[in-house]
């Protein structure tokens, strides 16, 4: 319990190597809205992601993928599925850098989105907005997750995953963004926040998110990559 709560505040080294694998993870992807194209193959993908990742100095990532589809079957290891015109990619970006973690998680138009899938999006974009404004010192985790799984419900969609954990020496720490933990969020957290949108489990989904460092203003996204603006303006 007490390393739980040492580990859940980063320190400023702690922080750099954090920030080192969110750039890593922004270069994955642009790797992959360079080479997505129908036809390719999840092997494909995966081996041009972990050479990215390892060539950038990270020993090693946890990476998942899906490119069945538009459906959002997580898979630990690529498999023989290869992309669909009209489908998704769906990636969590998830290098770490001298050990420390930052998450990326995407979902990829092969070349454009079914409309579903543009509607979940658009949904998703507006849950992490709303969670933007409330992410800061003094709020609780709960608020996050109703602020998160709210937005999602309002717009007619479920979000039935998990929405968020702490980062650090592992991909998951023991802080988790559920209803029932009344933690109070303070300076020097690292956080991935990224809720699922569907409209049935088993069905078409979406699943993004970004890494977020709690500072004593508010919070900073780590990716510099805007996601939103770049799927979907």
């Amino acid at each position: 319990g007490i390393f739980n709560r040492v580990s859940m505040i980063k320190s400023a080294e702690e922080i750099e190597k954090t920030r080192a694998a969110a750039a890593v993870a922004d270069q994955v992807y642009l790797l992959l809205r360079e080479m997505i194209r129908p036809g390719l193959s999840e092997y494909e993908i995966y081996g041009a992601v972990k050479k990215k990742i390892y060539e950038s100095g990270c020993e090693y990532s946890f990476d998942l993928i899906d490119g069945a589809g538009a459906a959002m079957n997580m898979s630990f290891f690529p498999t023989a599925d290869r992309l669909e015109s009209g489908g998704t990619l769906f990636f969590e970006i998830t290098p770490a850098y001298e050990g420390y973690y930052s998450q990326l998680p995407v979902t990829l138009p092969v070349d454009e989105y079914p409309s579903n899938v543009l509607k979940m999006v658009r949904t998703w974009d507006q849950s992490d907005r709303a969670a933007q404004k409330i992410l800061r010192p003094g709020t609780k985790i709960s608020d996050i997750y109703r602020t998160l799984v709210d937005t999602v419900r309002e717009n007619g969609f479920i979000s039935p995953l998990e929405v968020g954990h702490d980062l650090g020496l592992d991909t998951h720490g023991p802080l988790y963004v559920v209803e029932s933990n009344d933690m109070i969020i303070q300076p020097g957290m690292v956080l991935a926040i990224h809720a699922s949108v569907m409209s049935e489990m088993g069905g078409d989904a979406c699943g993004m998110g970004y890494t977020y460092l709690i500072t004593d203003k508010g919070a900073e996204r780590l990716s510099k990559m805007d996601l939103a603006g770049d799927l979907i303006g």
